[in-house]
């Protein structure tokens, strides 16, 4: 409880509304009301969570059909009975990943690091120390949004996240928002090239991004990072 705790400071709240590019009242307002909520500790983060799950899978029933059929196209040899748990489990874990991700908002370092370890850090200071940079290919499992704060926390900021834009802009502005908070440098999947050409060349970290329903997406980026490192390292 201790540990978990954080502590609430007005001016610090003030200062990350006024980072935030608030277009109107109501957007304002909704910002200082979810960097209130990610005041709480976790365990009360937790409870609401369970409030949600009652919310999205019986009342609301959120895109529900499209898990049960995905699910049942993965597992054909499995029950009905299995496939409704293992529906019940992922929309708990989707509304544990949402409250976590709005915990970023104010979670201290100190707290992220004892909840992301890294088994292998030699890896990644092995390359950028020599000046180098990879690209990091990873899931939508457990909790990704941590995961790259995480990581990017860990480098210093030397990270460049390649995410798809939401469609609310308030969201995707909040999203950029919370991403960028430990140092990572978000780039819009339709923006890599532009962005990477326009910086000269790949930064000395990571890139990192989570798409696992199209690999080719994720080879077609991949590709271009490459060229564009070579053609950098070349004419430099």
């Amino acid at each position: 409880w201790k540990i978990m705790r954080p502590t609430i400071s007005t001016g610090s709240i003030r200062t990350m509304v006024g980072k935030f590019k608030i277009p109107d009242k109501p957007a304002e307002l909704a910002l200082w009301f979810f960097i209130l909520i990610s005041k709480l500790p976790f365990w009360f983060l937790y409870r609401i969570s369970d409030g949600l799950y009652l919310l999205f899978f019986y009342l609301v029933r959120y895109r529900r059909k499209v898990v049960e059929e995905n699910l049942v196209a993965c597992f054909p040899e499995i029950s009905l009975a299995e496939i409704r748990r293992i529906e019940k489990e992922f929309y708990r874990h989707l509304c544990d990943v949402m409250v976590e991700t709005l915990k970023l908002l104010s979670i201290t370092p100190e707290e992220l690091r004892l909840r992301i370890r890294h088994e292998n850090p030699g890896f990644a200071d092995g390359i950028i120390s020599k000046g180098g940079s990879y690209v990091a290919m990873a899931t939508h499992m457990g909790n990704w949004e941590w995961l790259l704060a995480g990581n990017a926390l860990y480098l210093d900021g030397k990270i460049d996240a390649v995410y798809k834009p939401l469609h609310n802009p308030f969201f995707d502005r909040l999203m950029s928002f919370i991403r960028t908070r430990f140092g990572c440098y978000p780039v819009a999947s339709d923006q890599v090239l532009r962005q990477q050409i326009a910086r000269k060349k790949i930064p000395k970290g990571i890139v990192q991004f989570y798409r696992d329903r199209s690999m080719s997406t994720q080879l077609i980026i991949t590709i271009i990072l490459i060229f564009i490192s070579f053609f950098s390292e070349l004419f430099n």
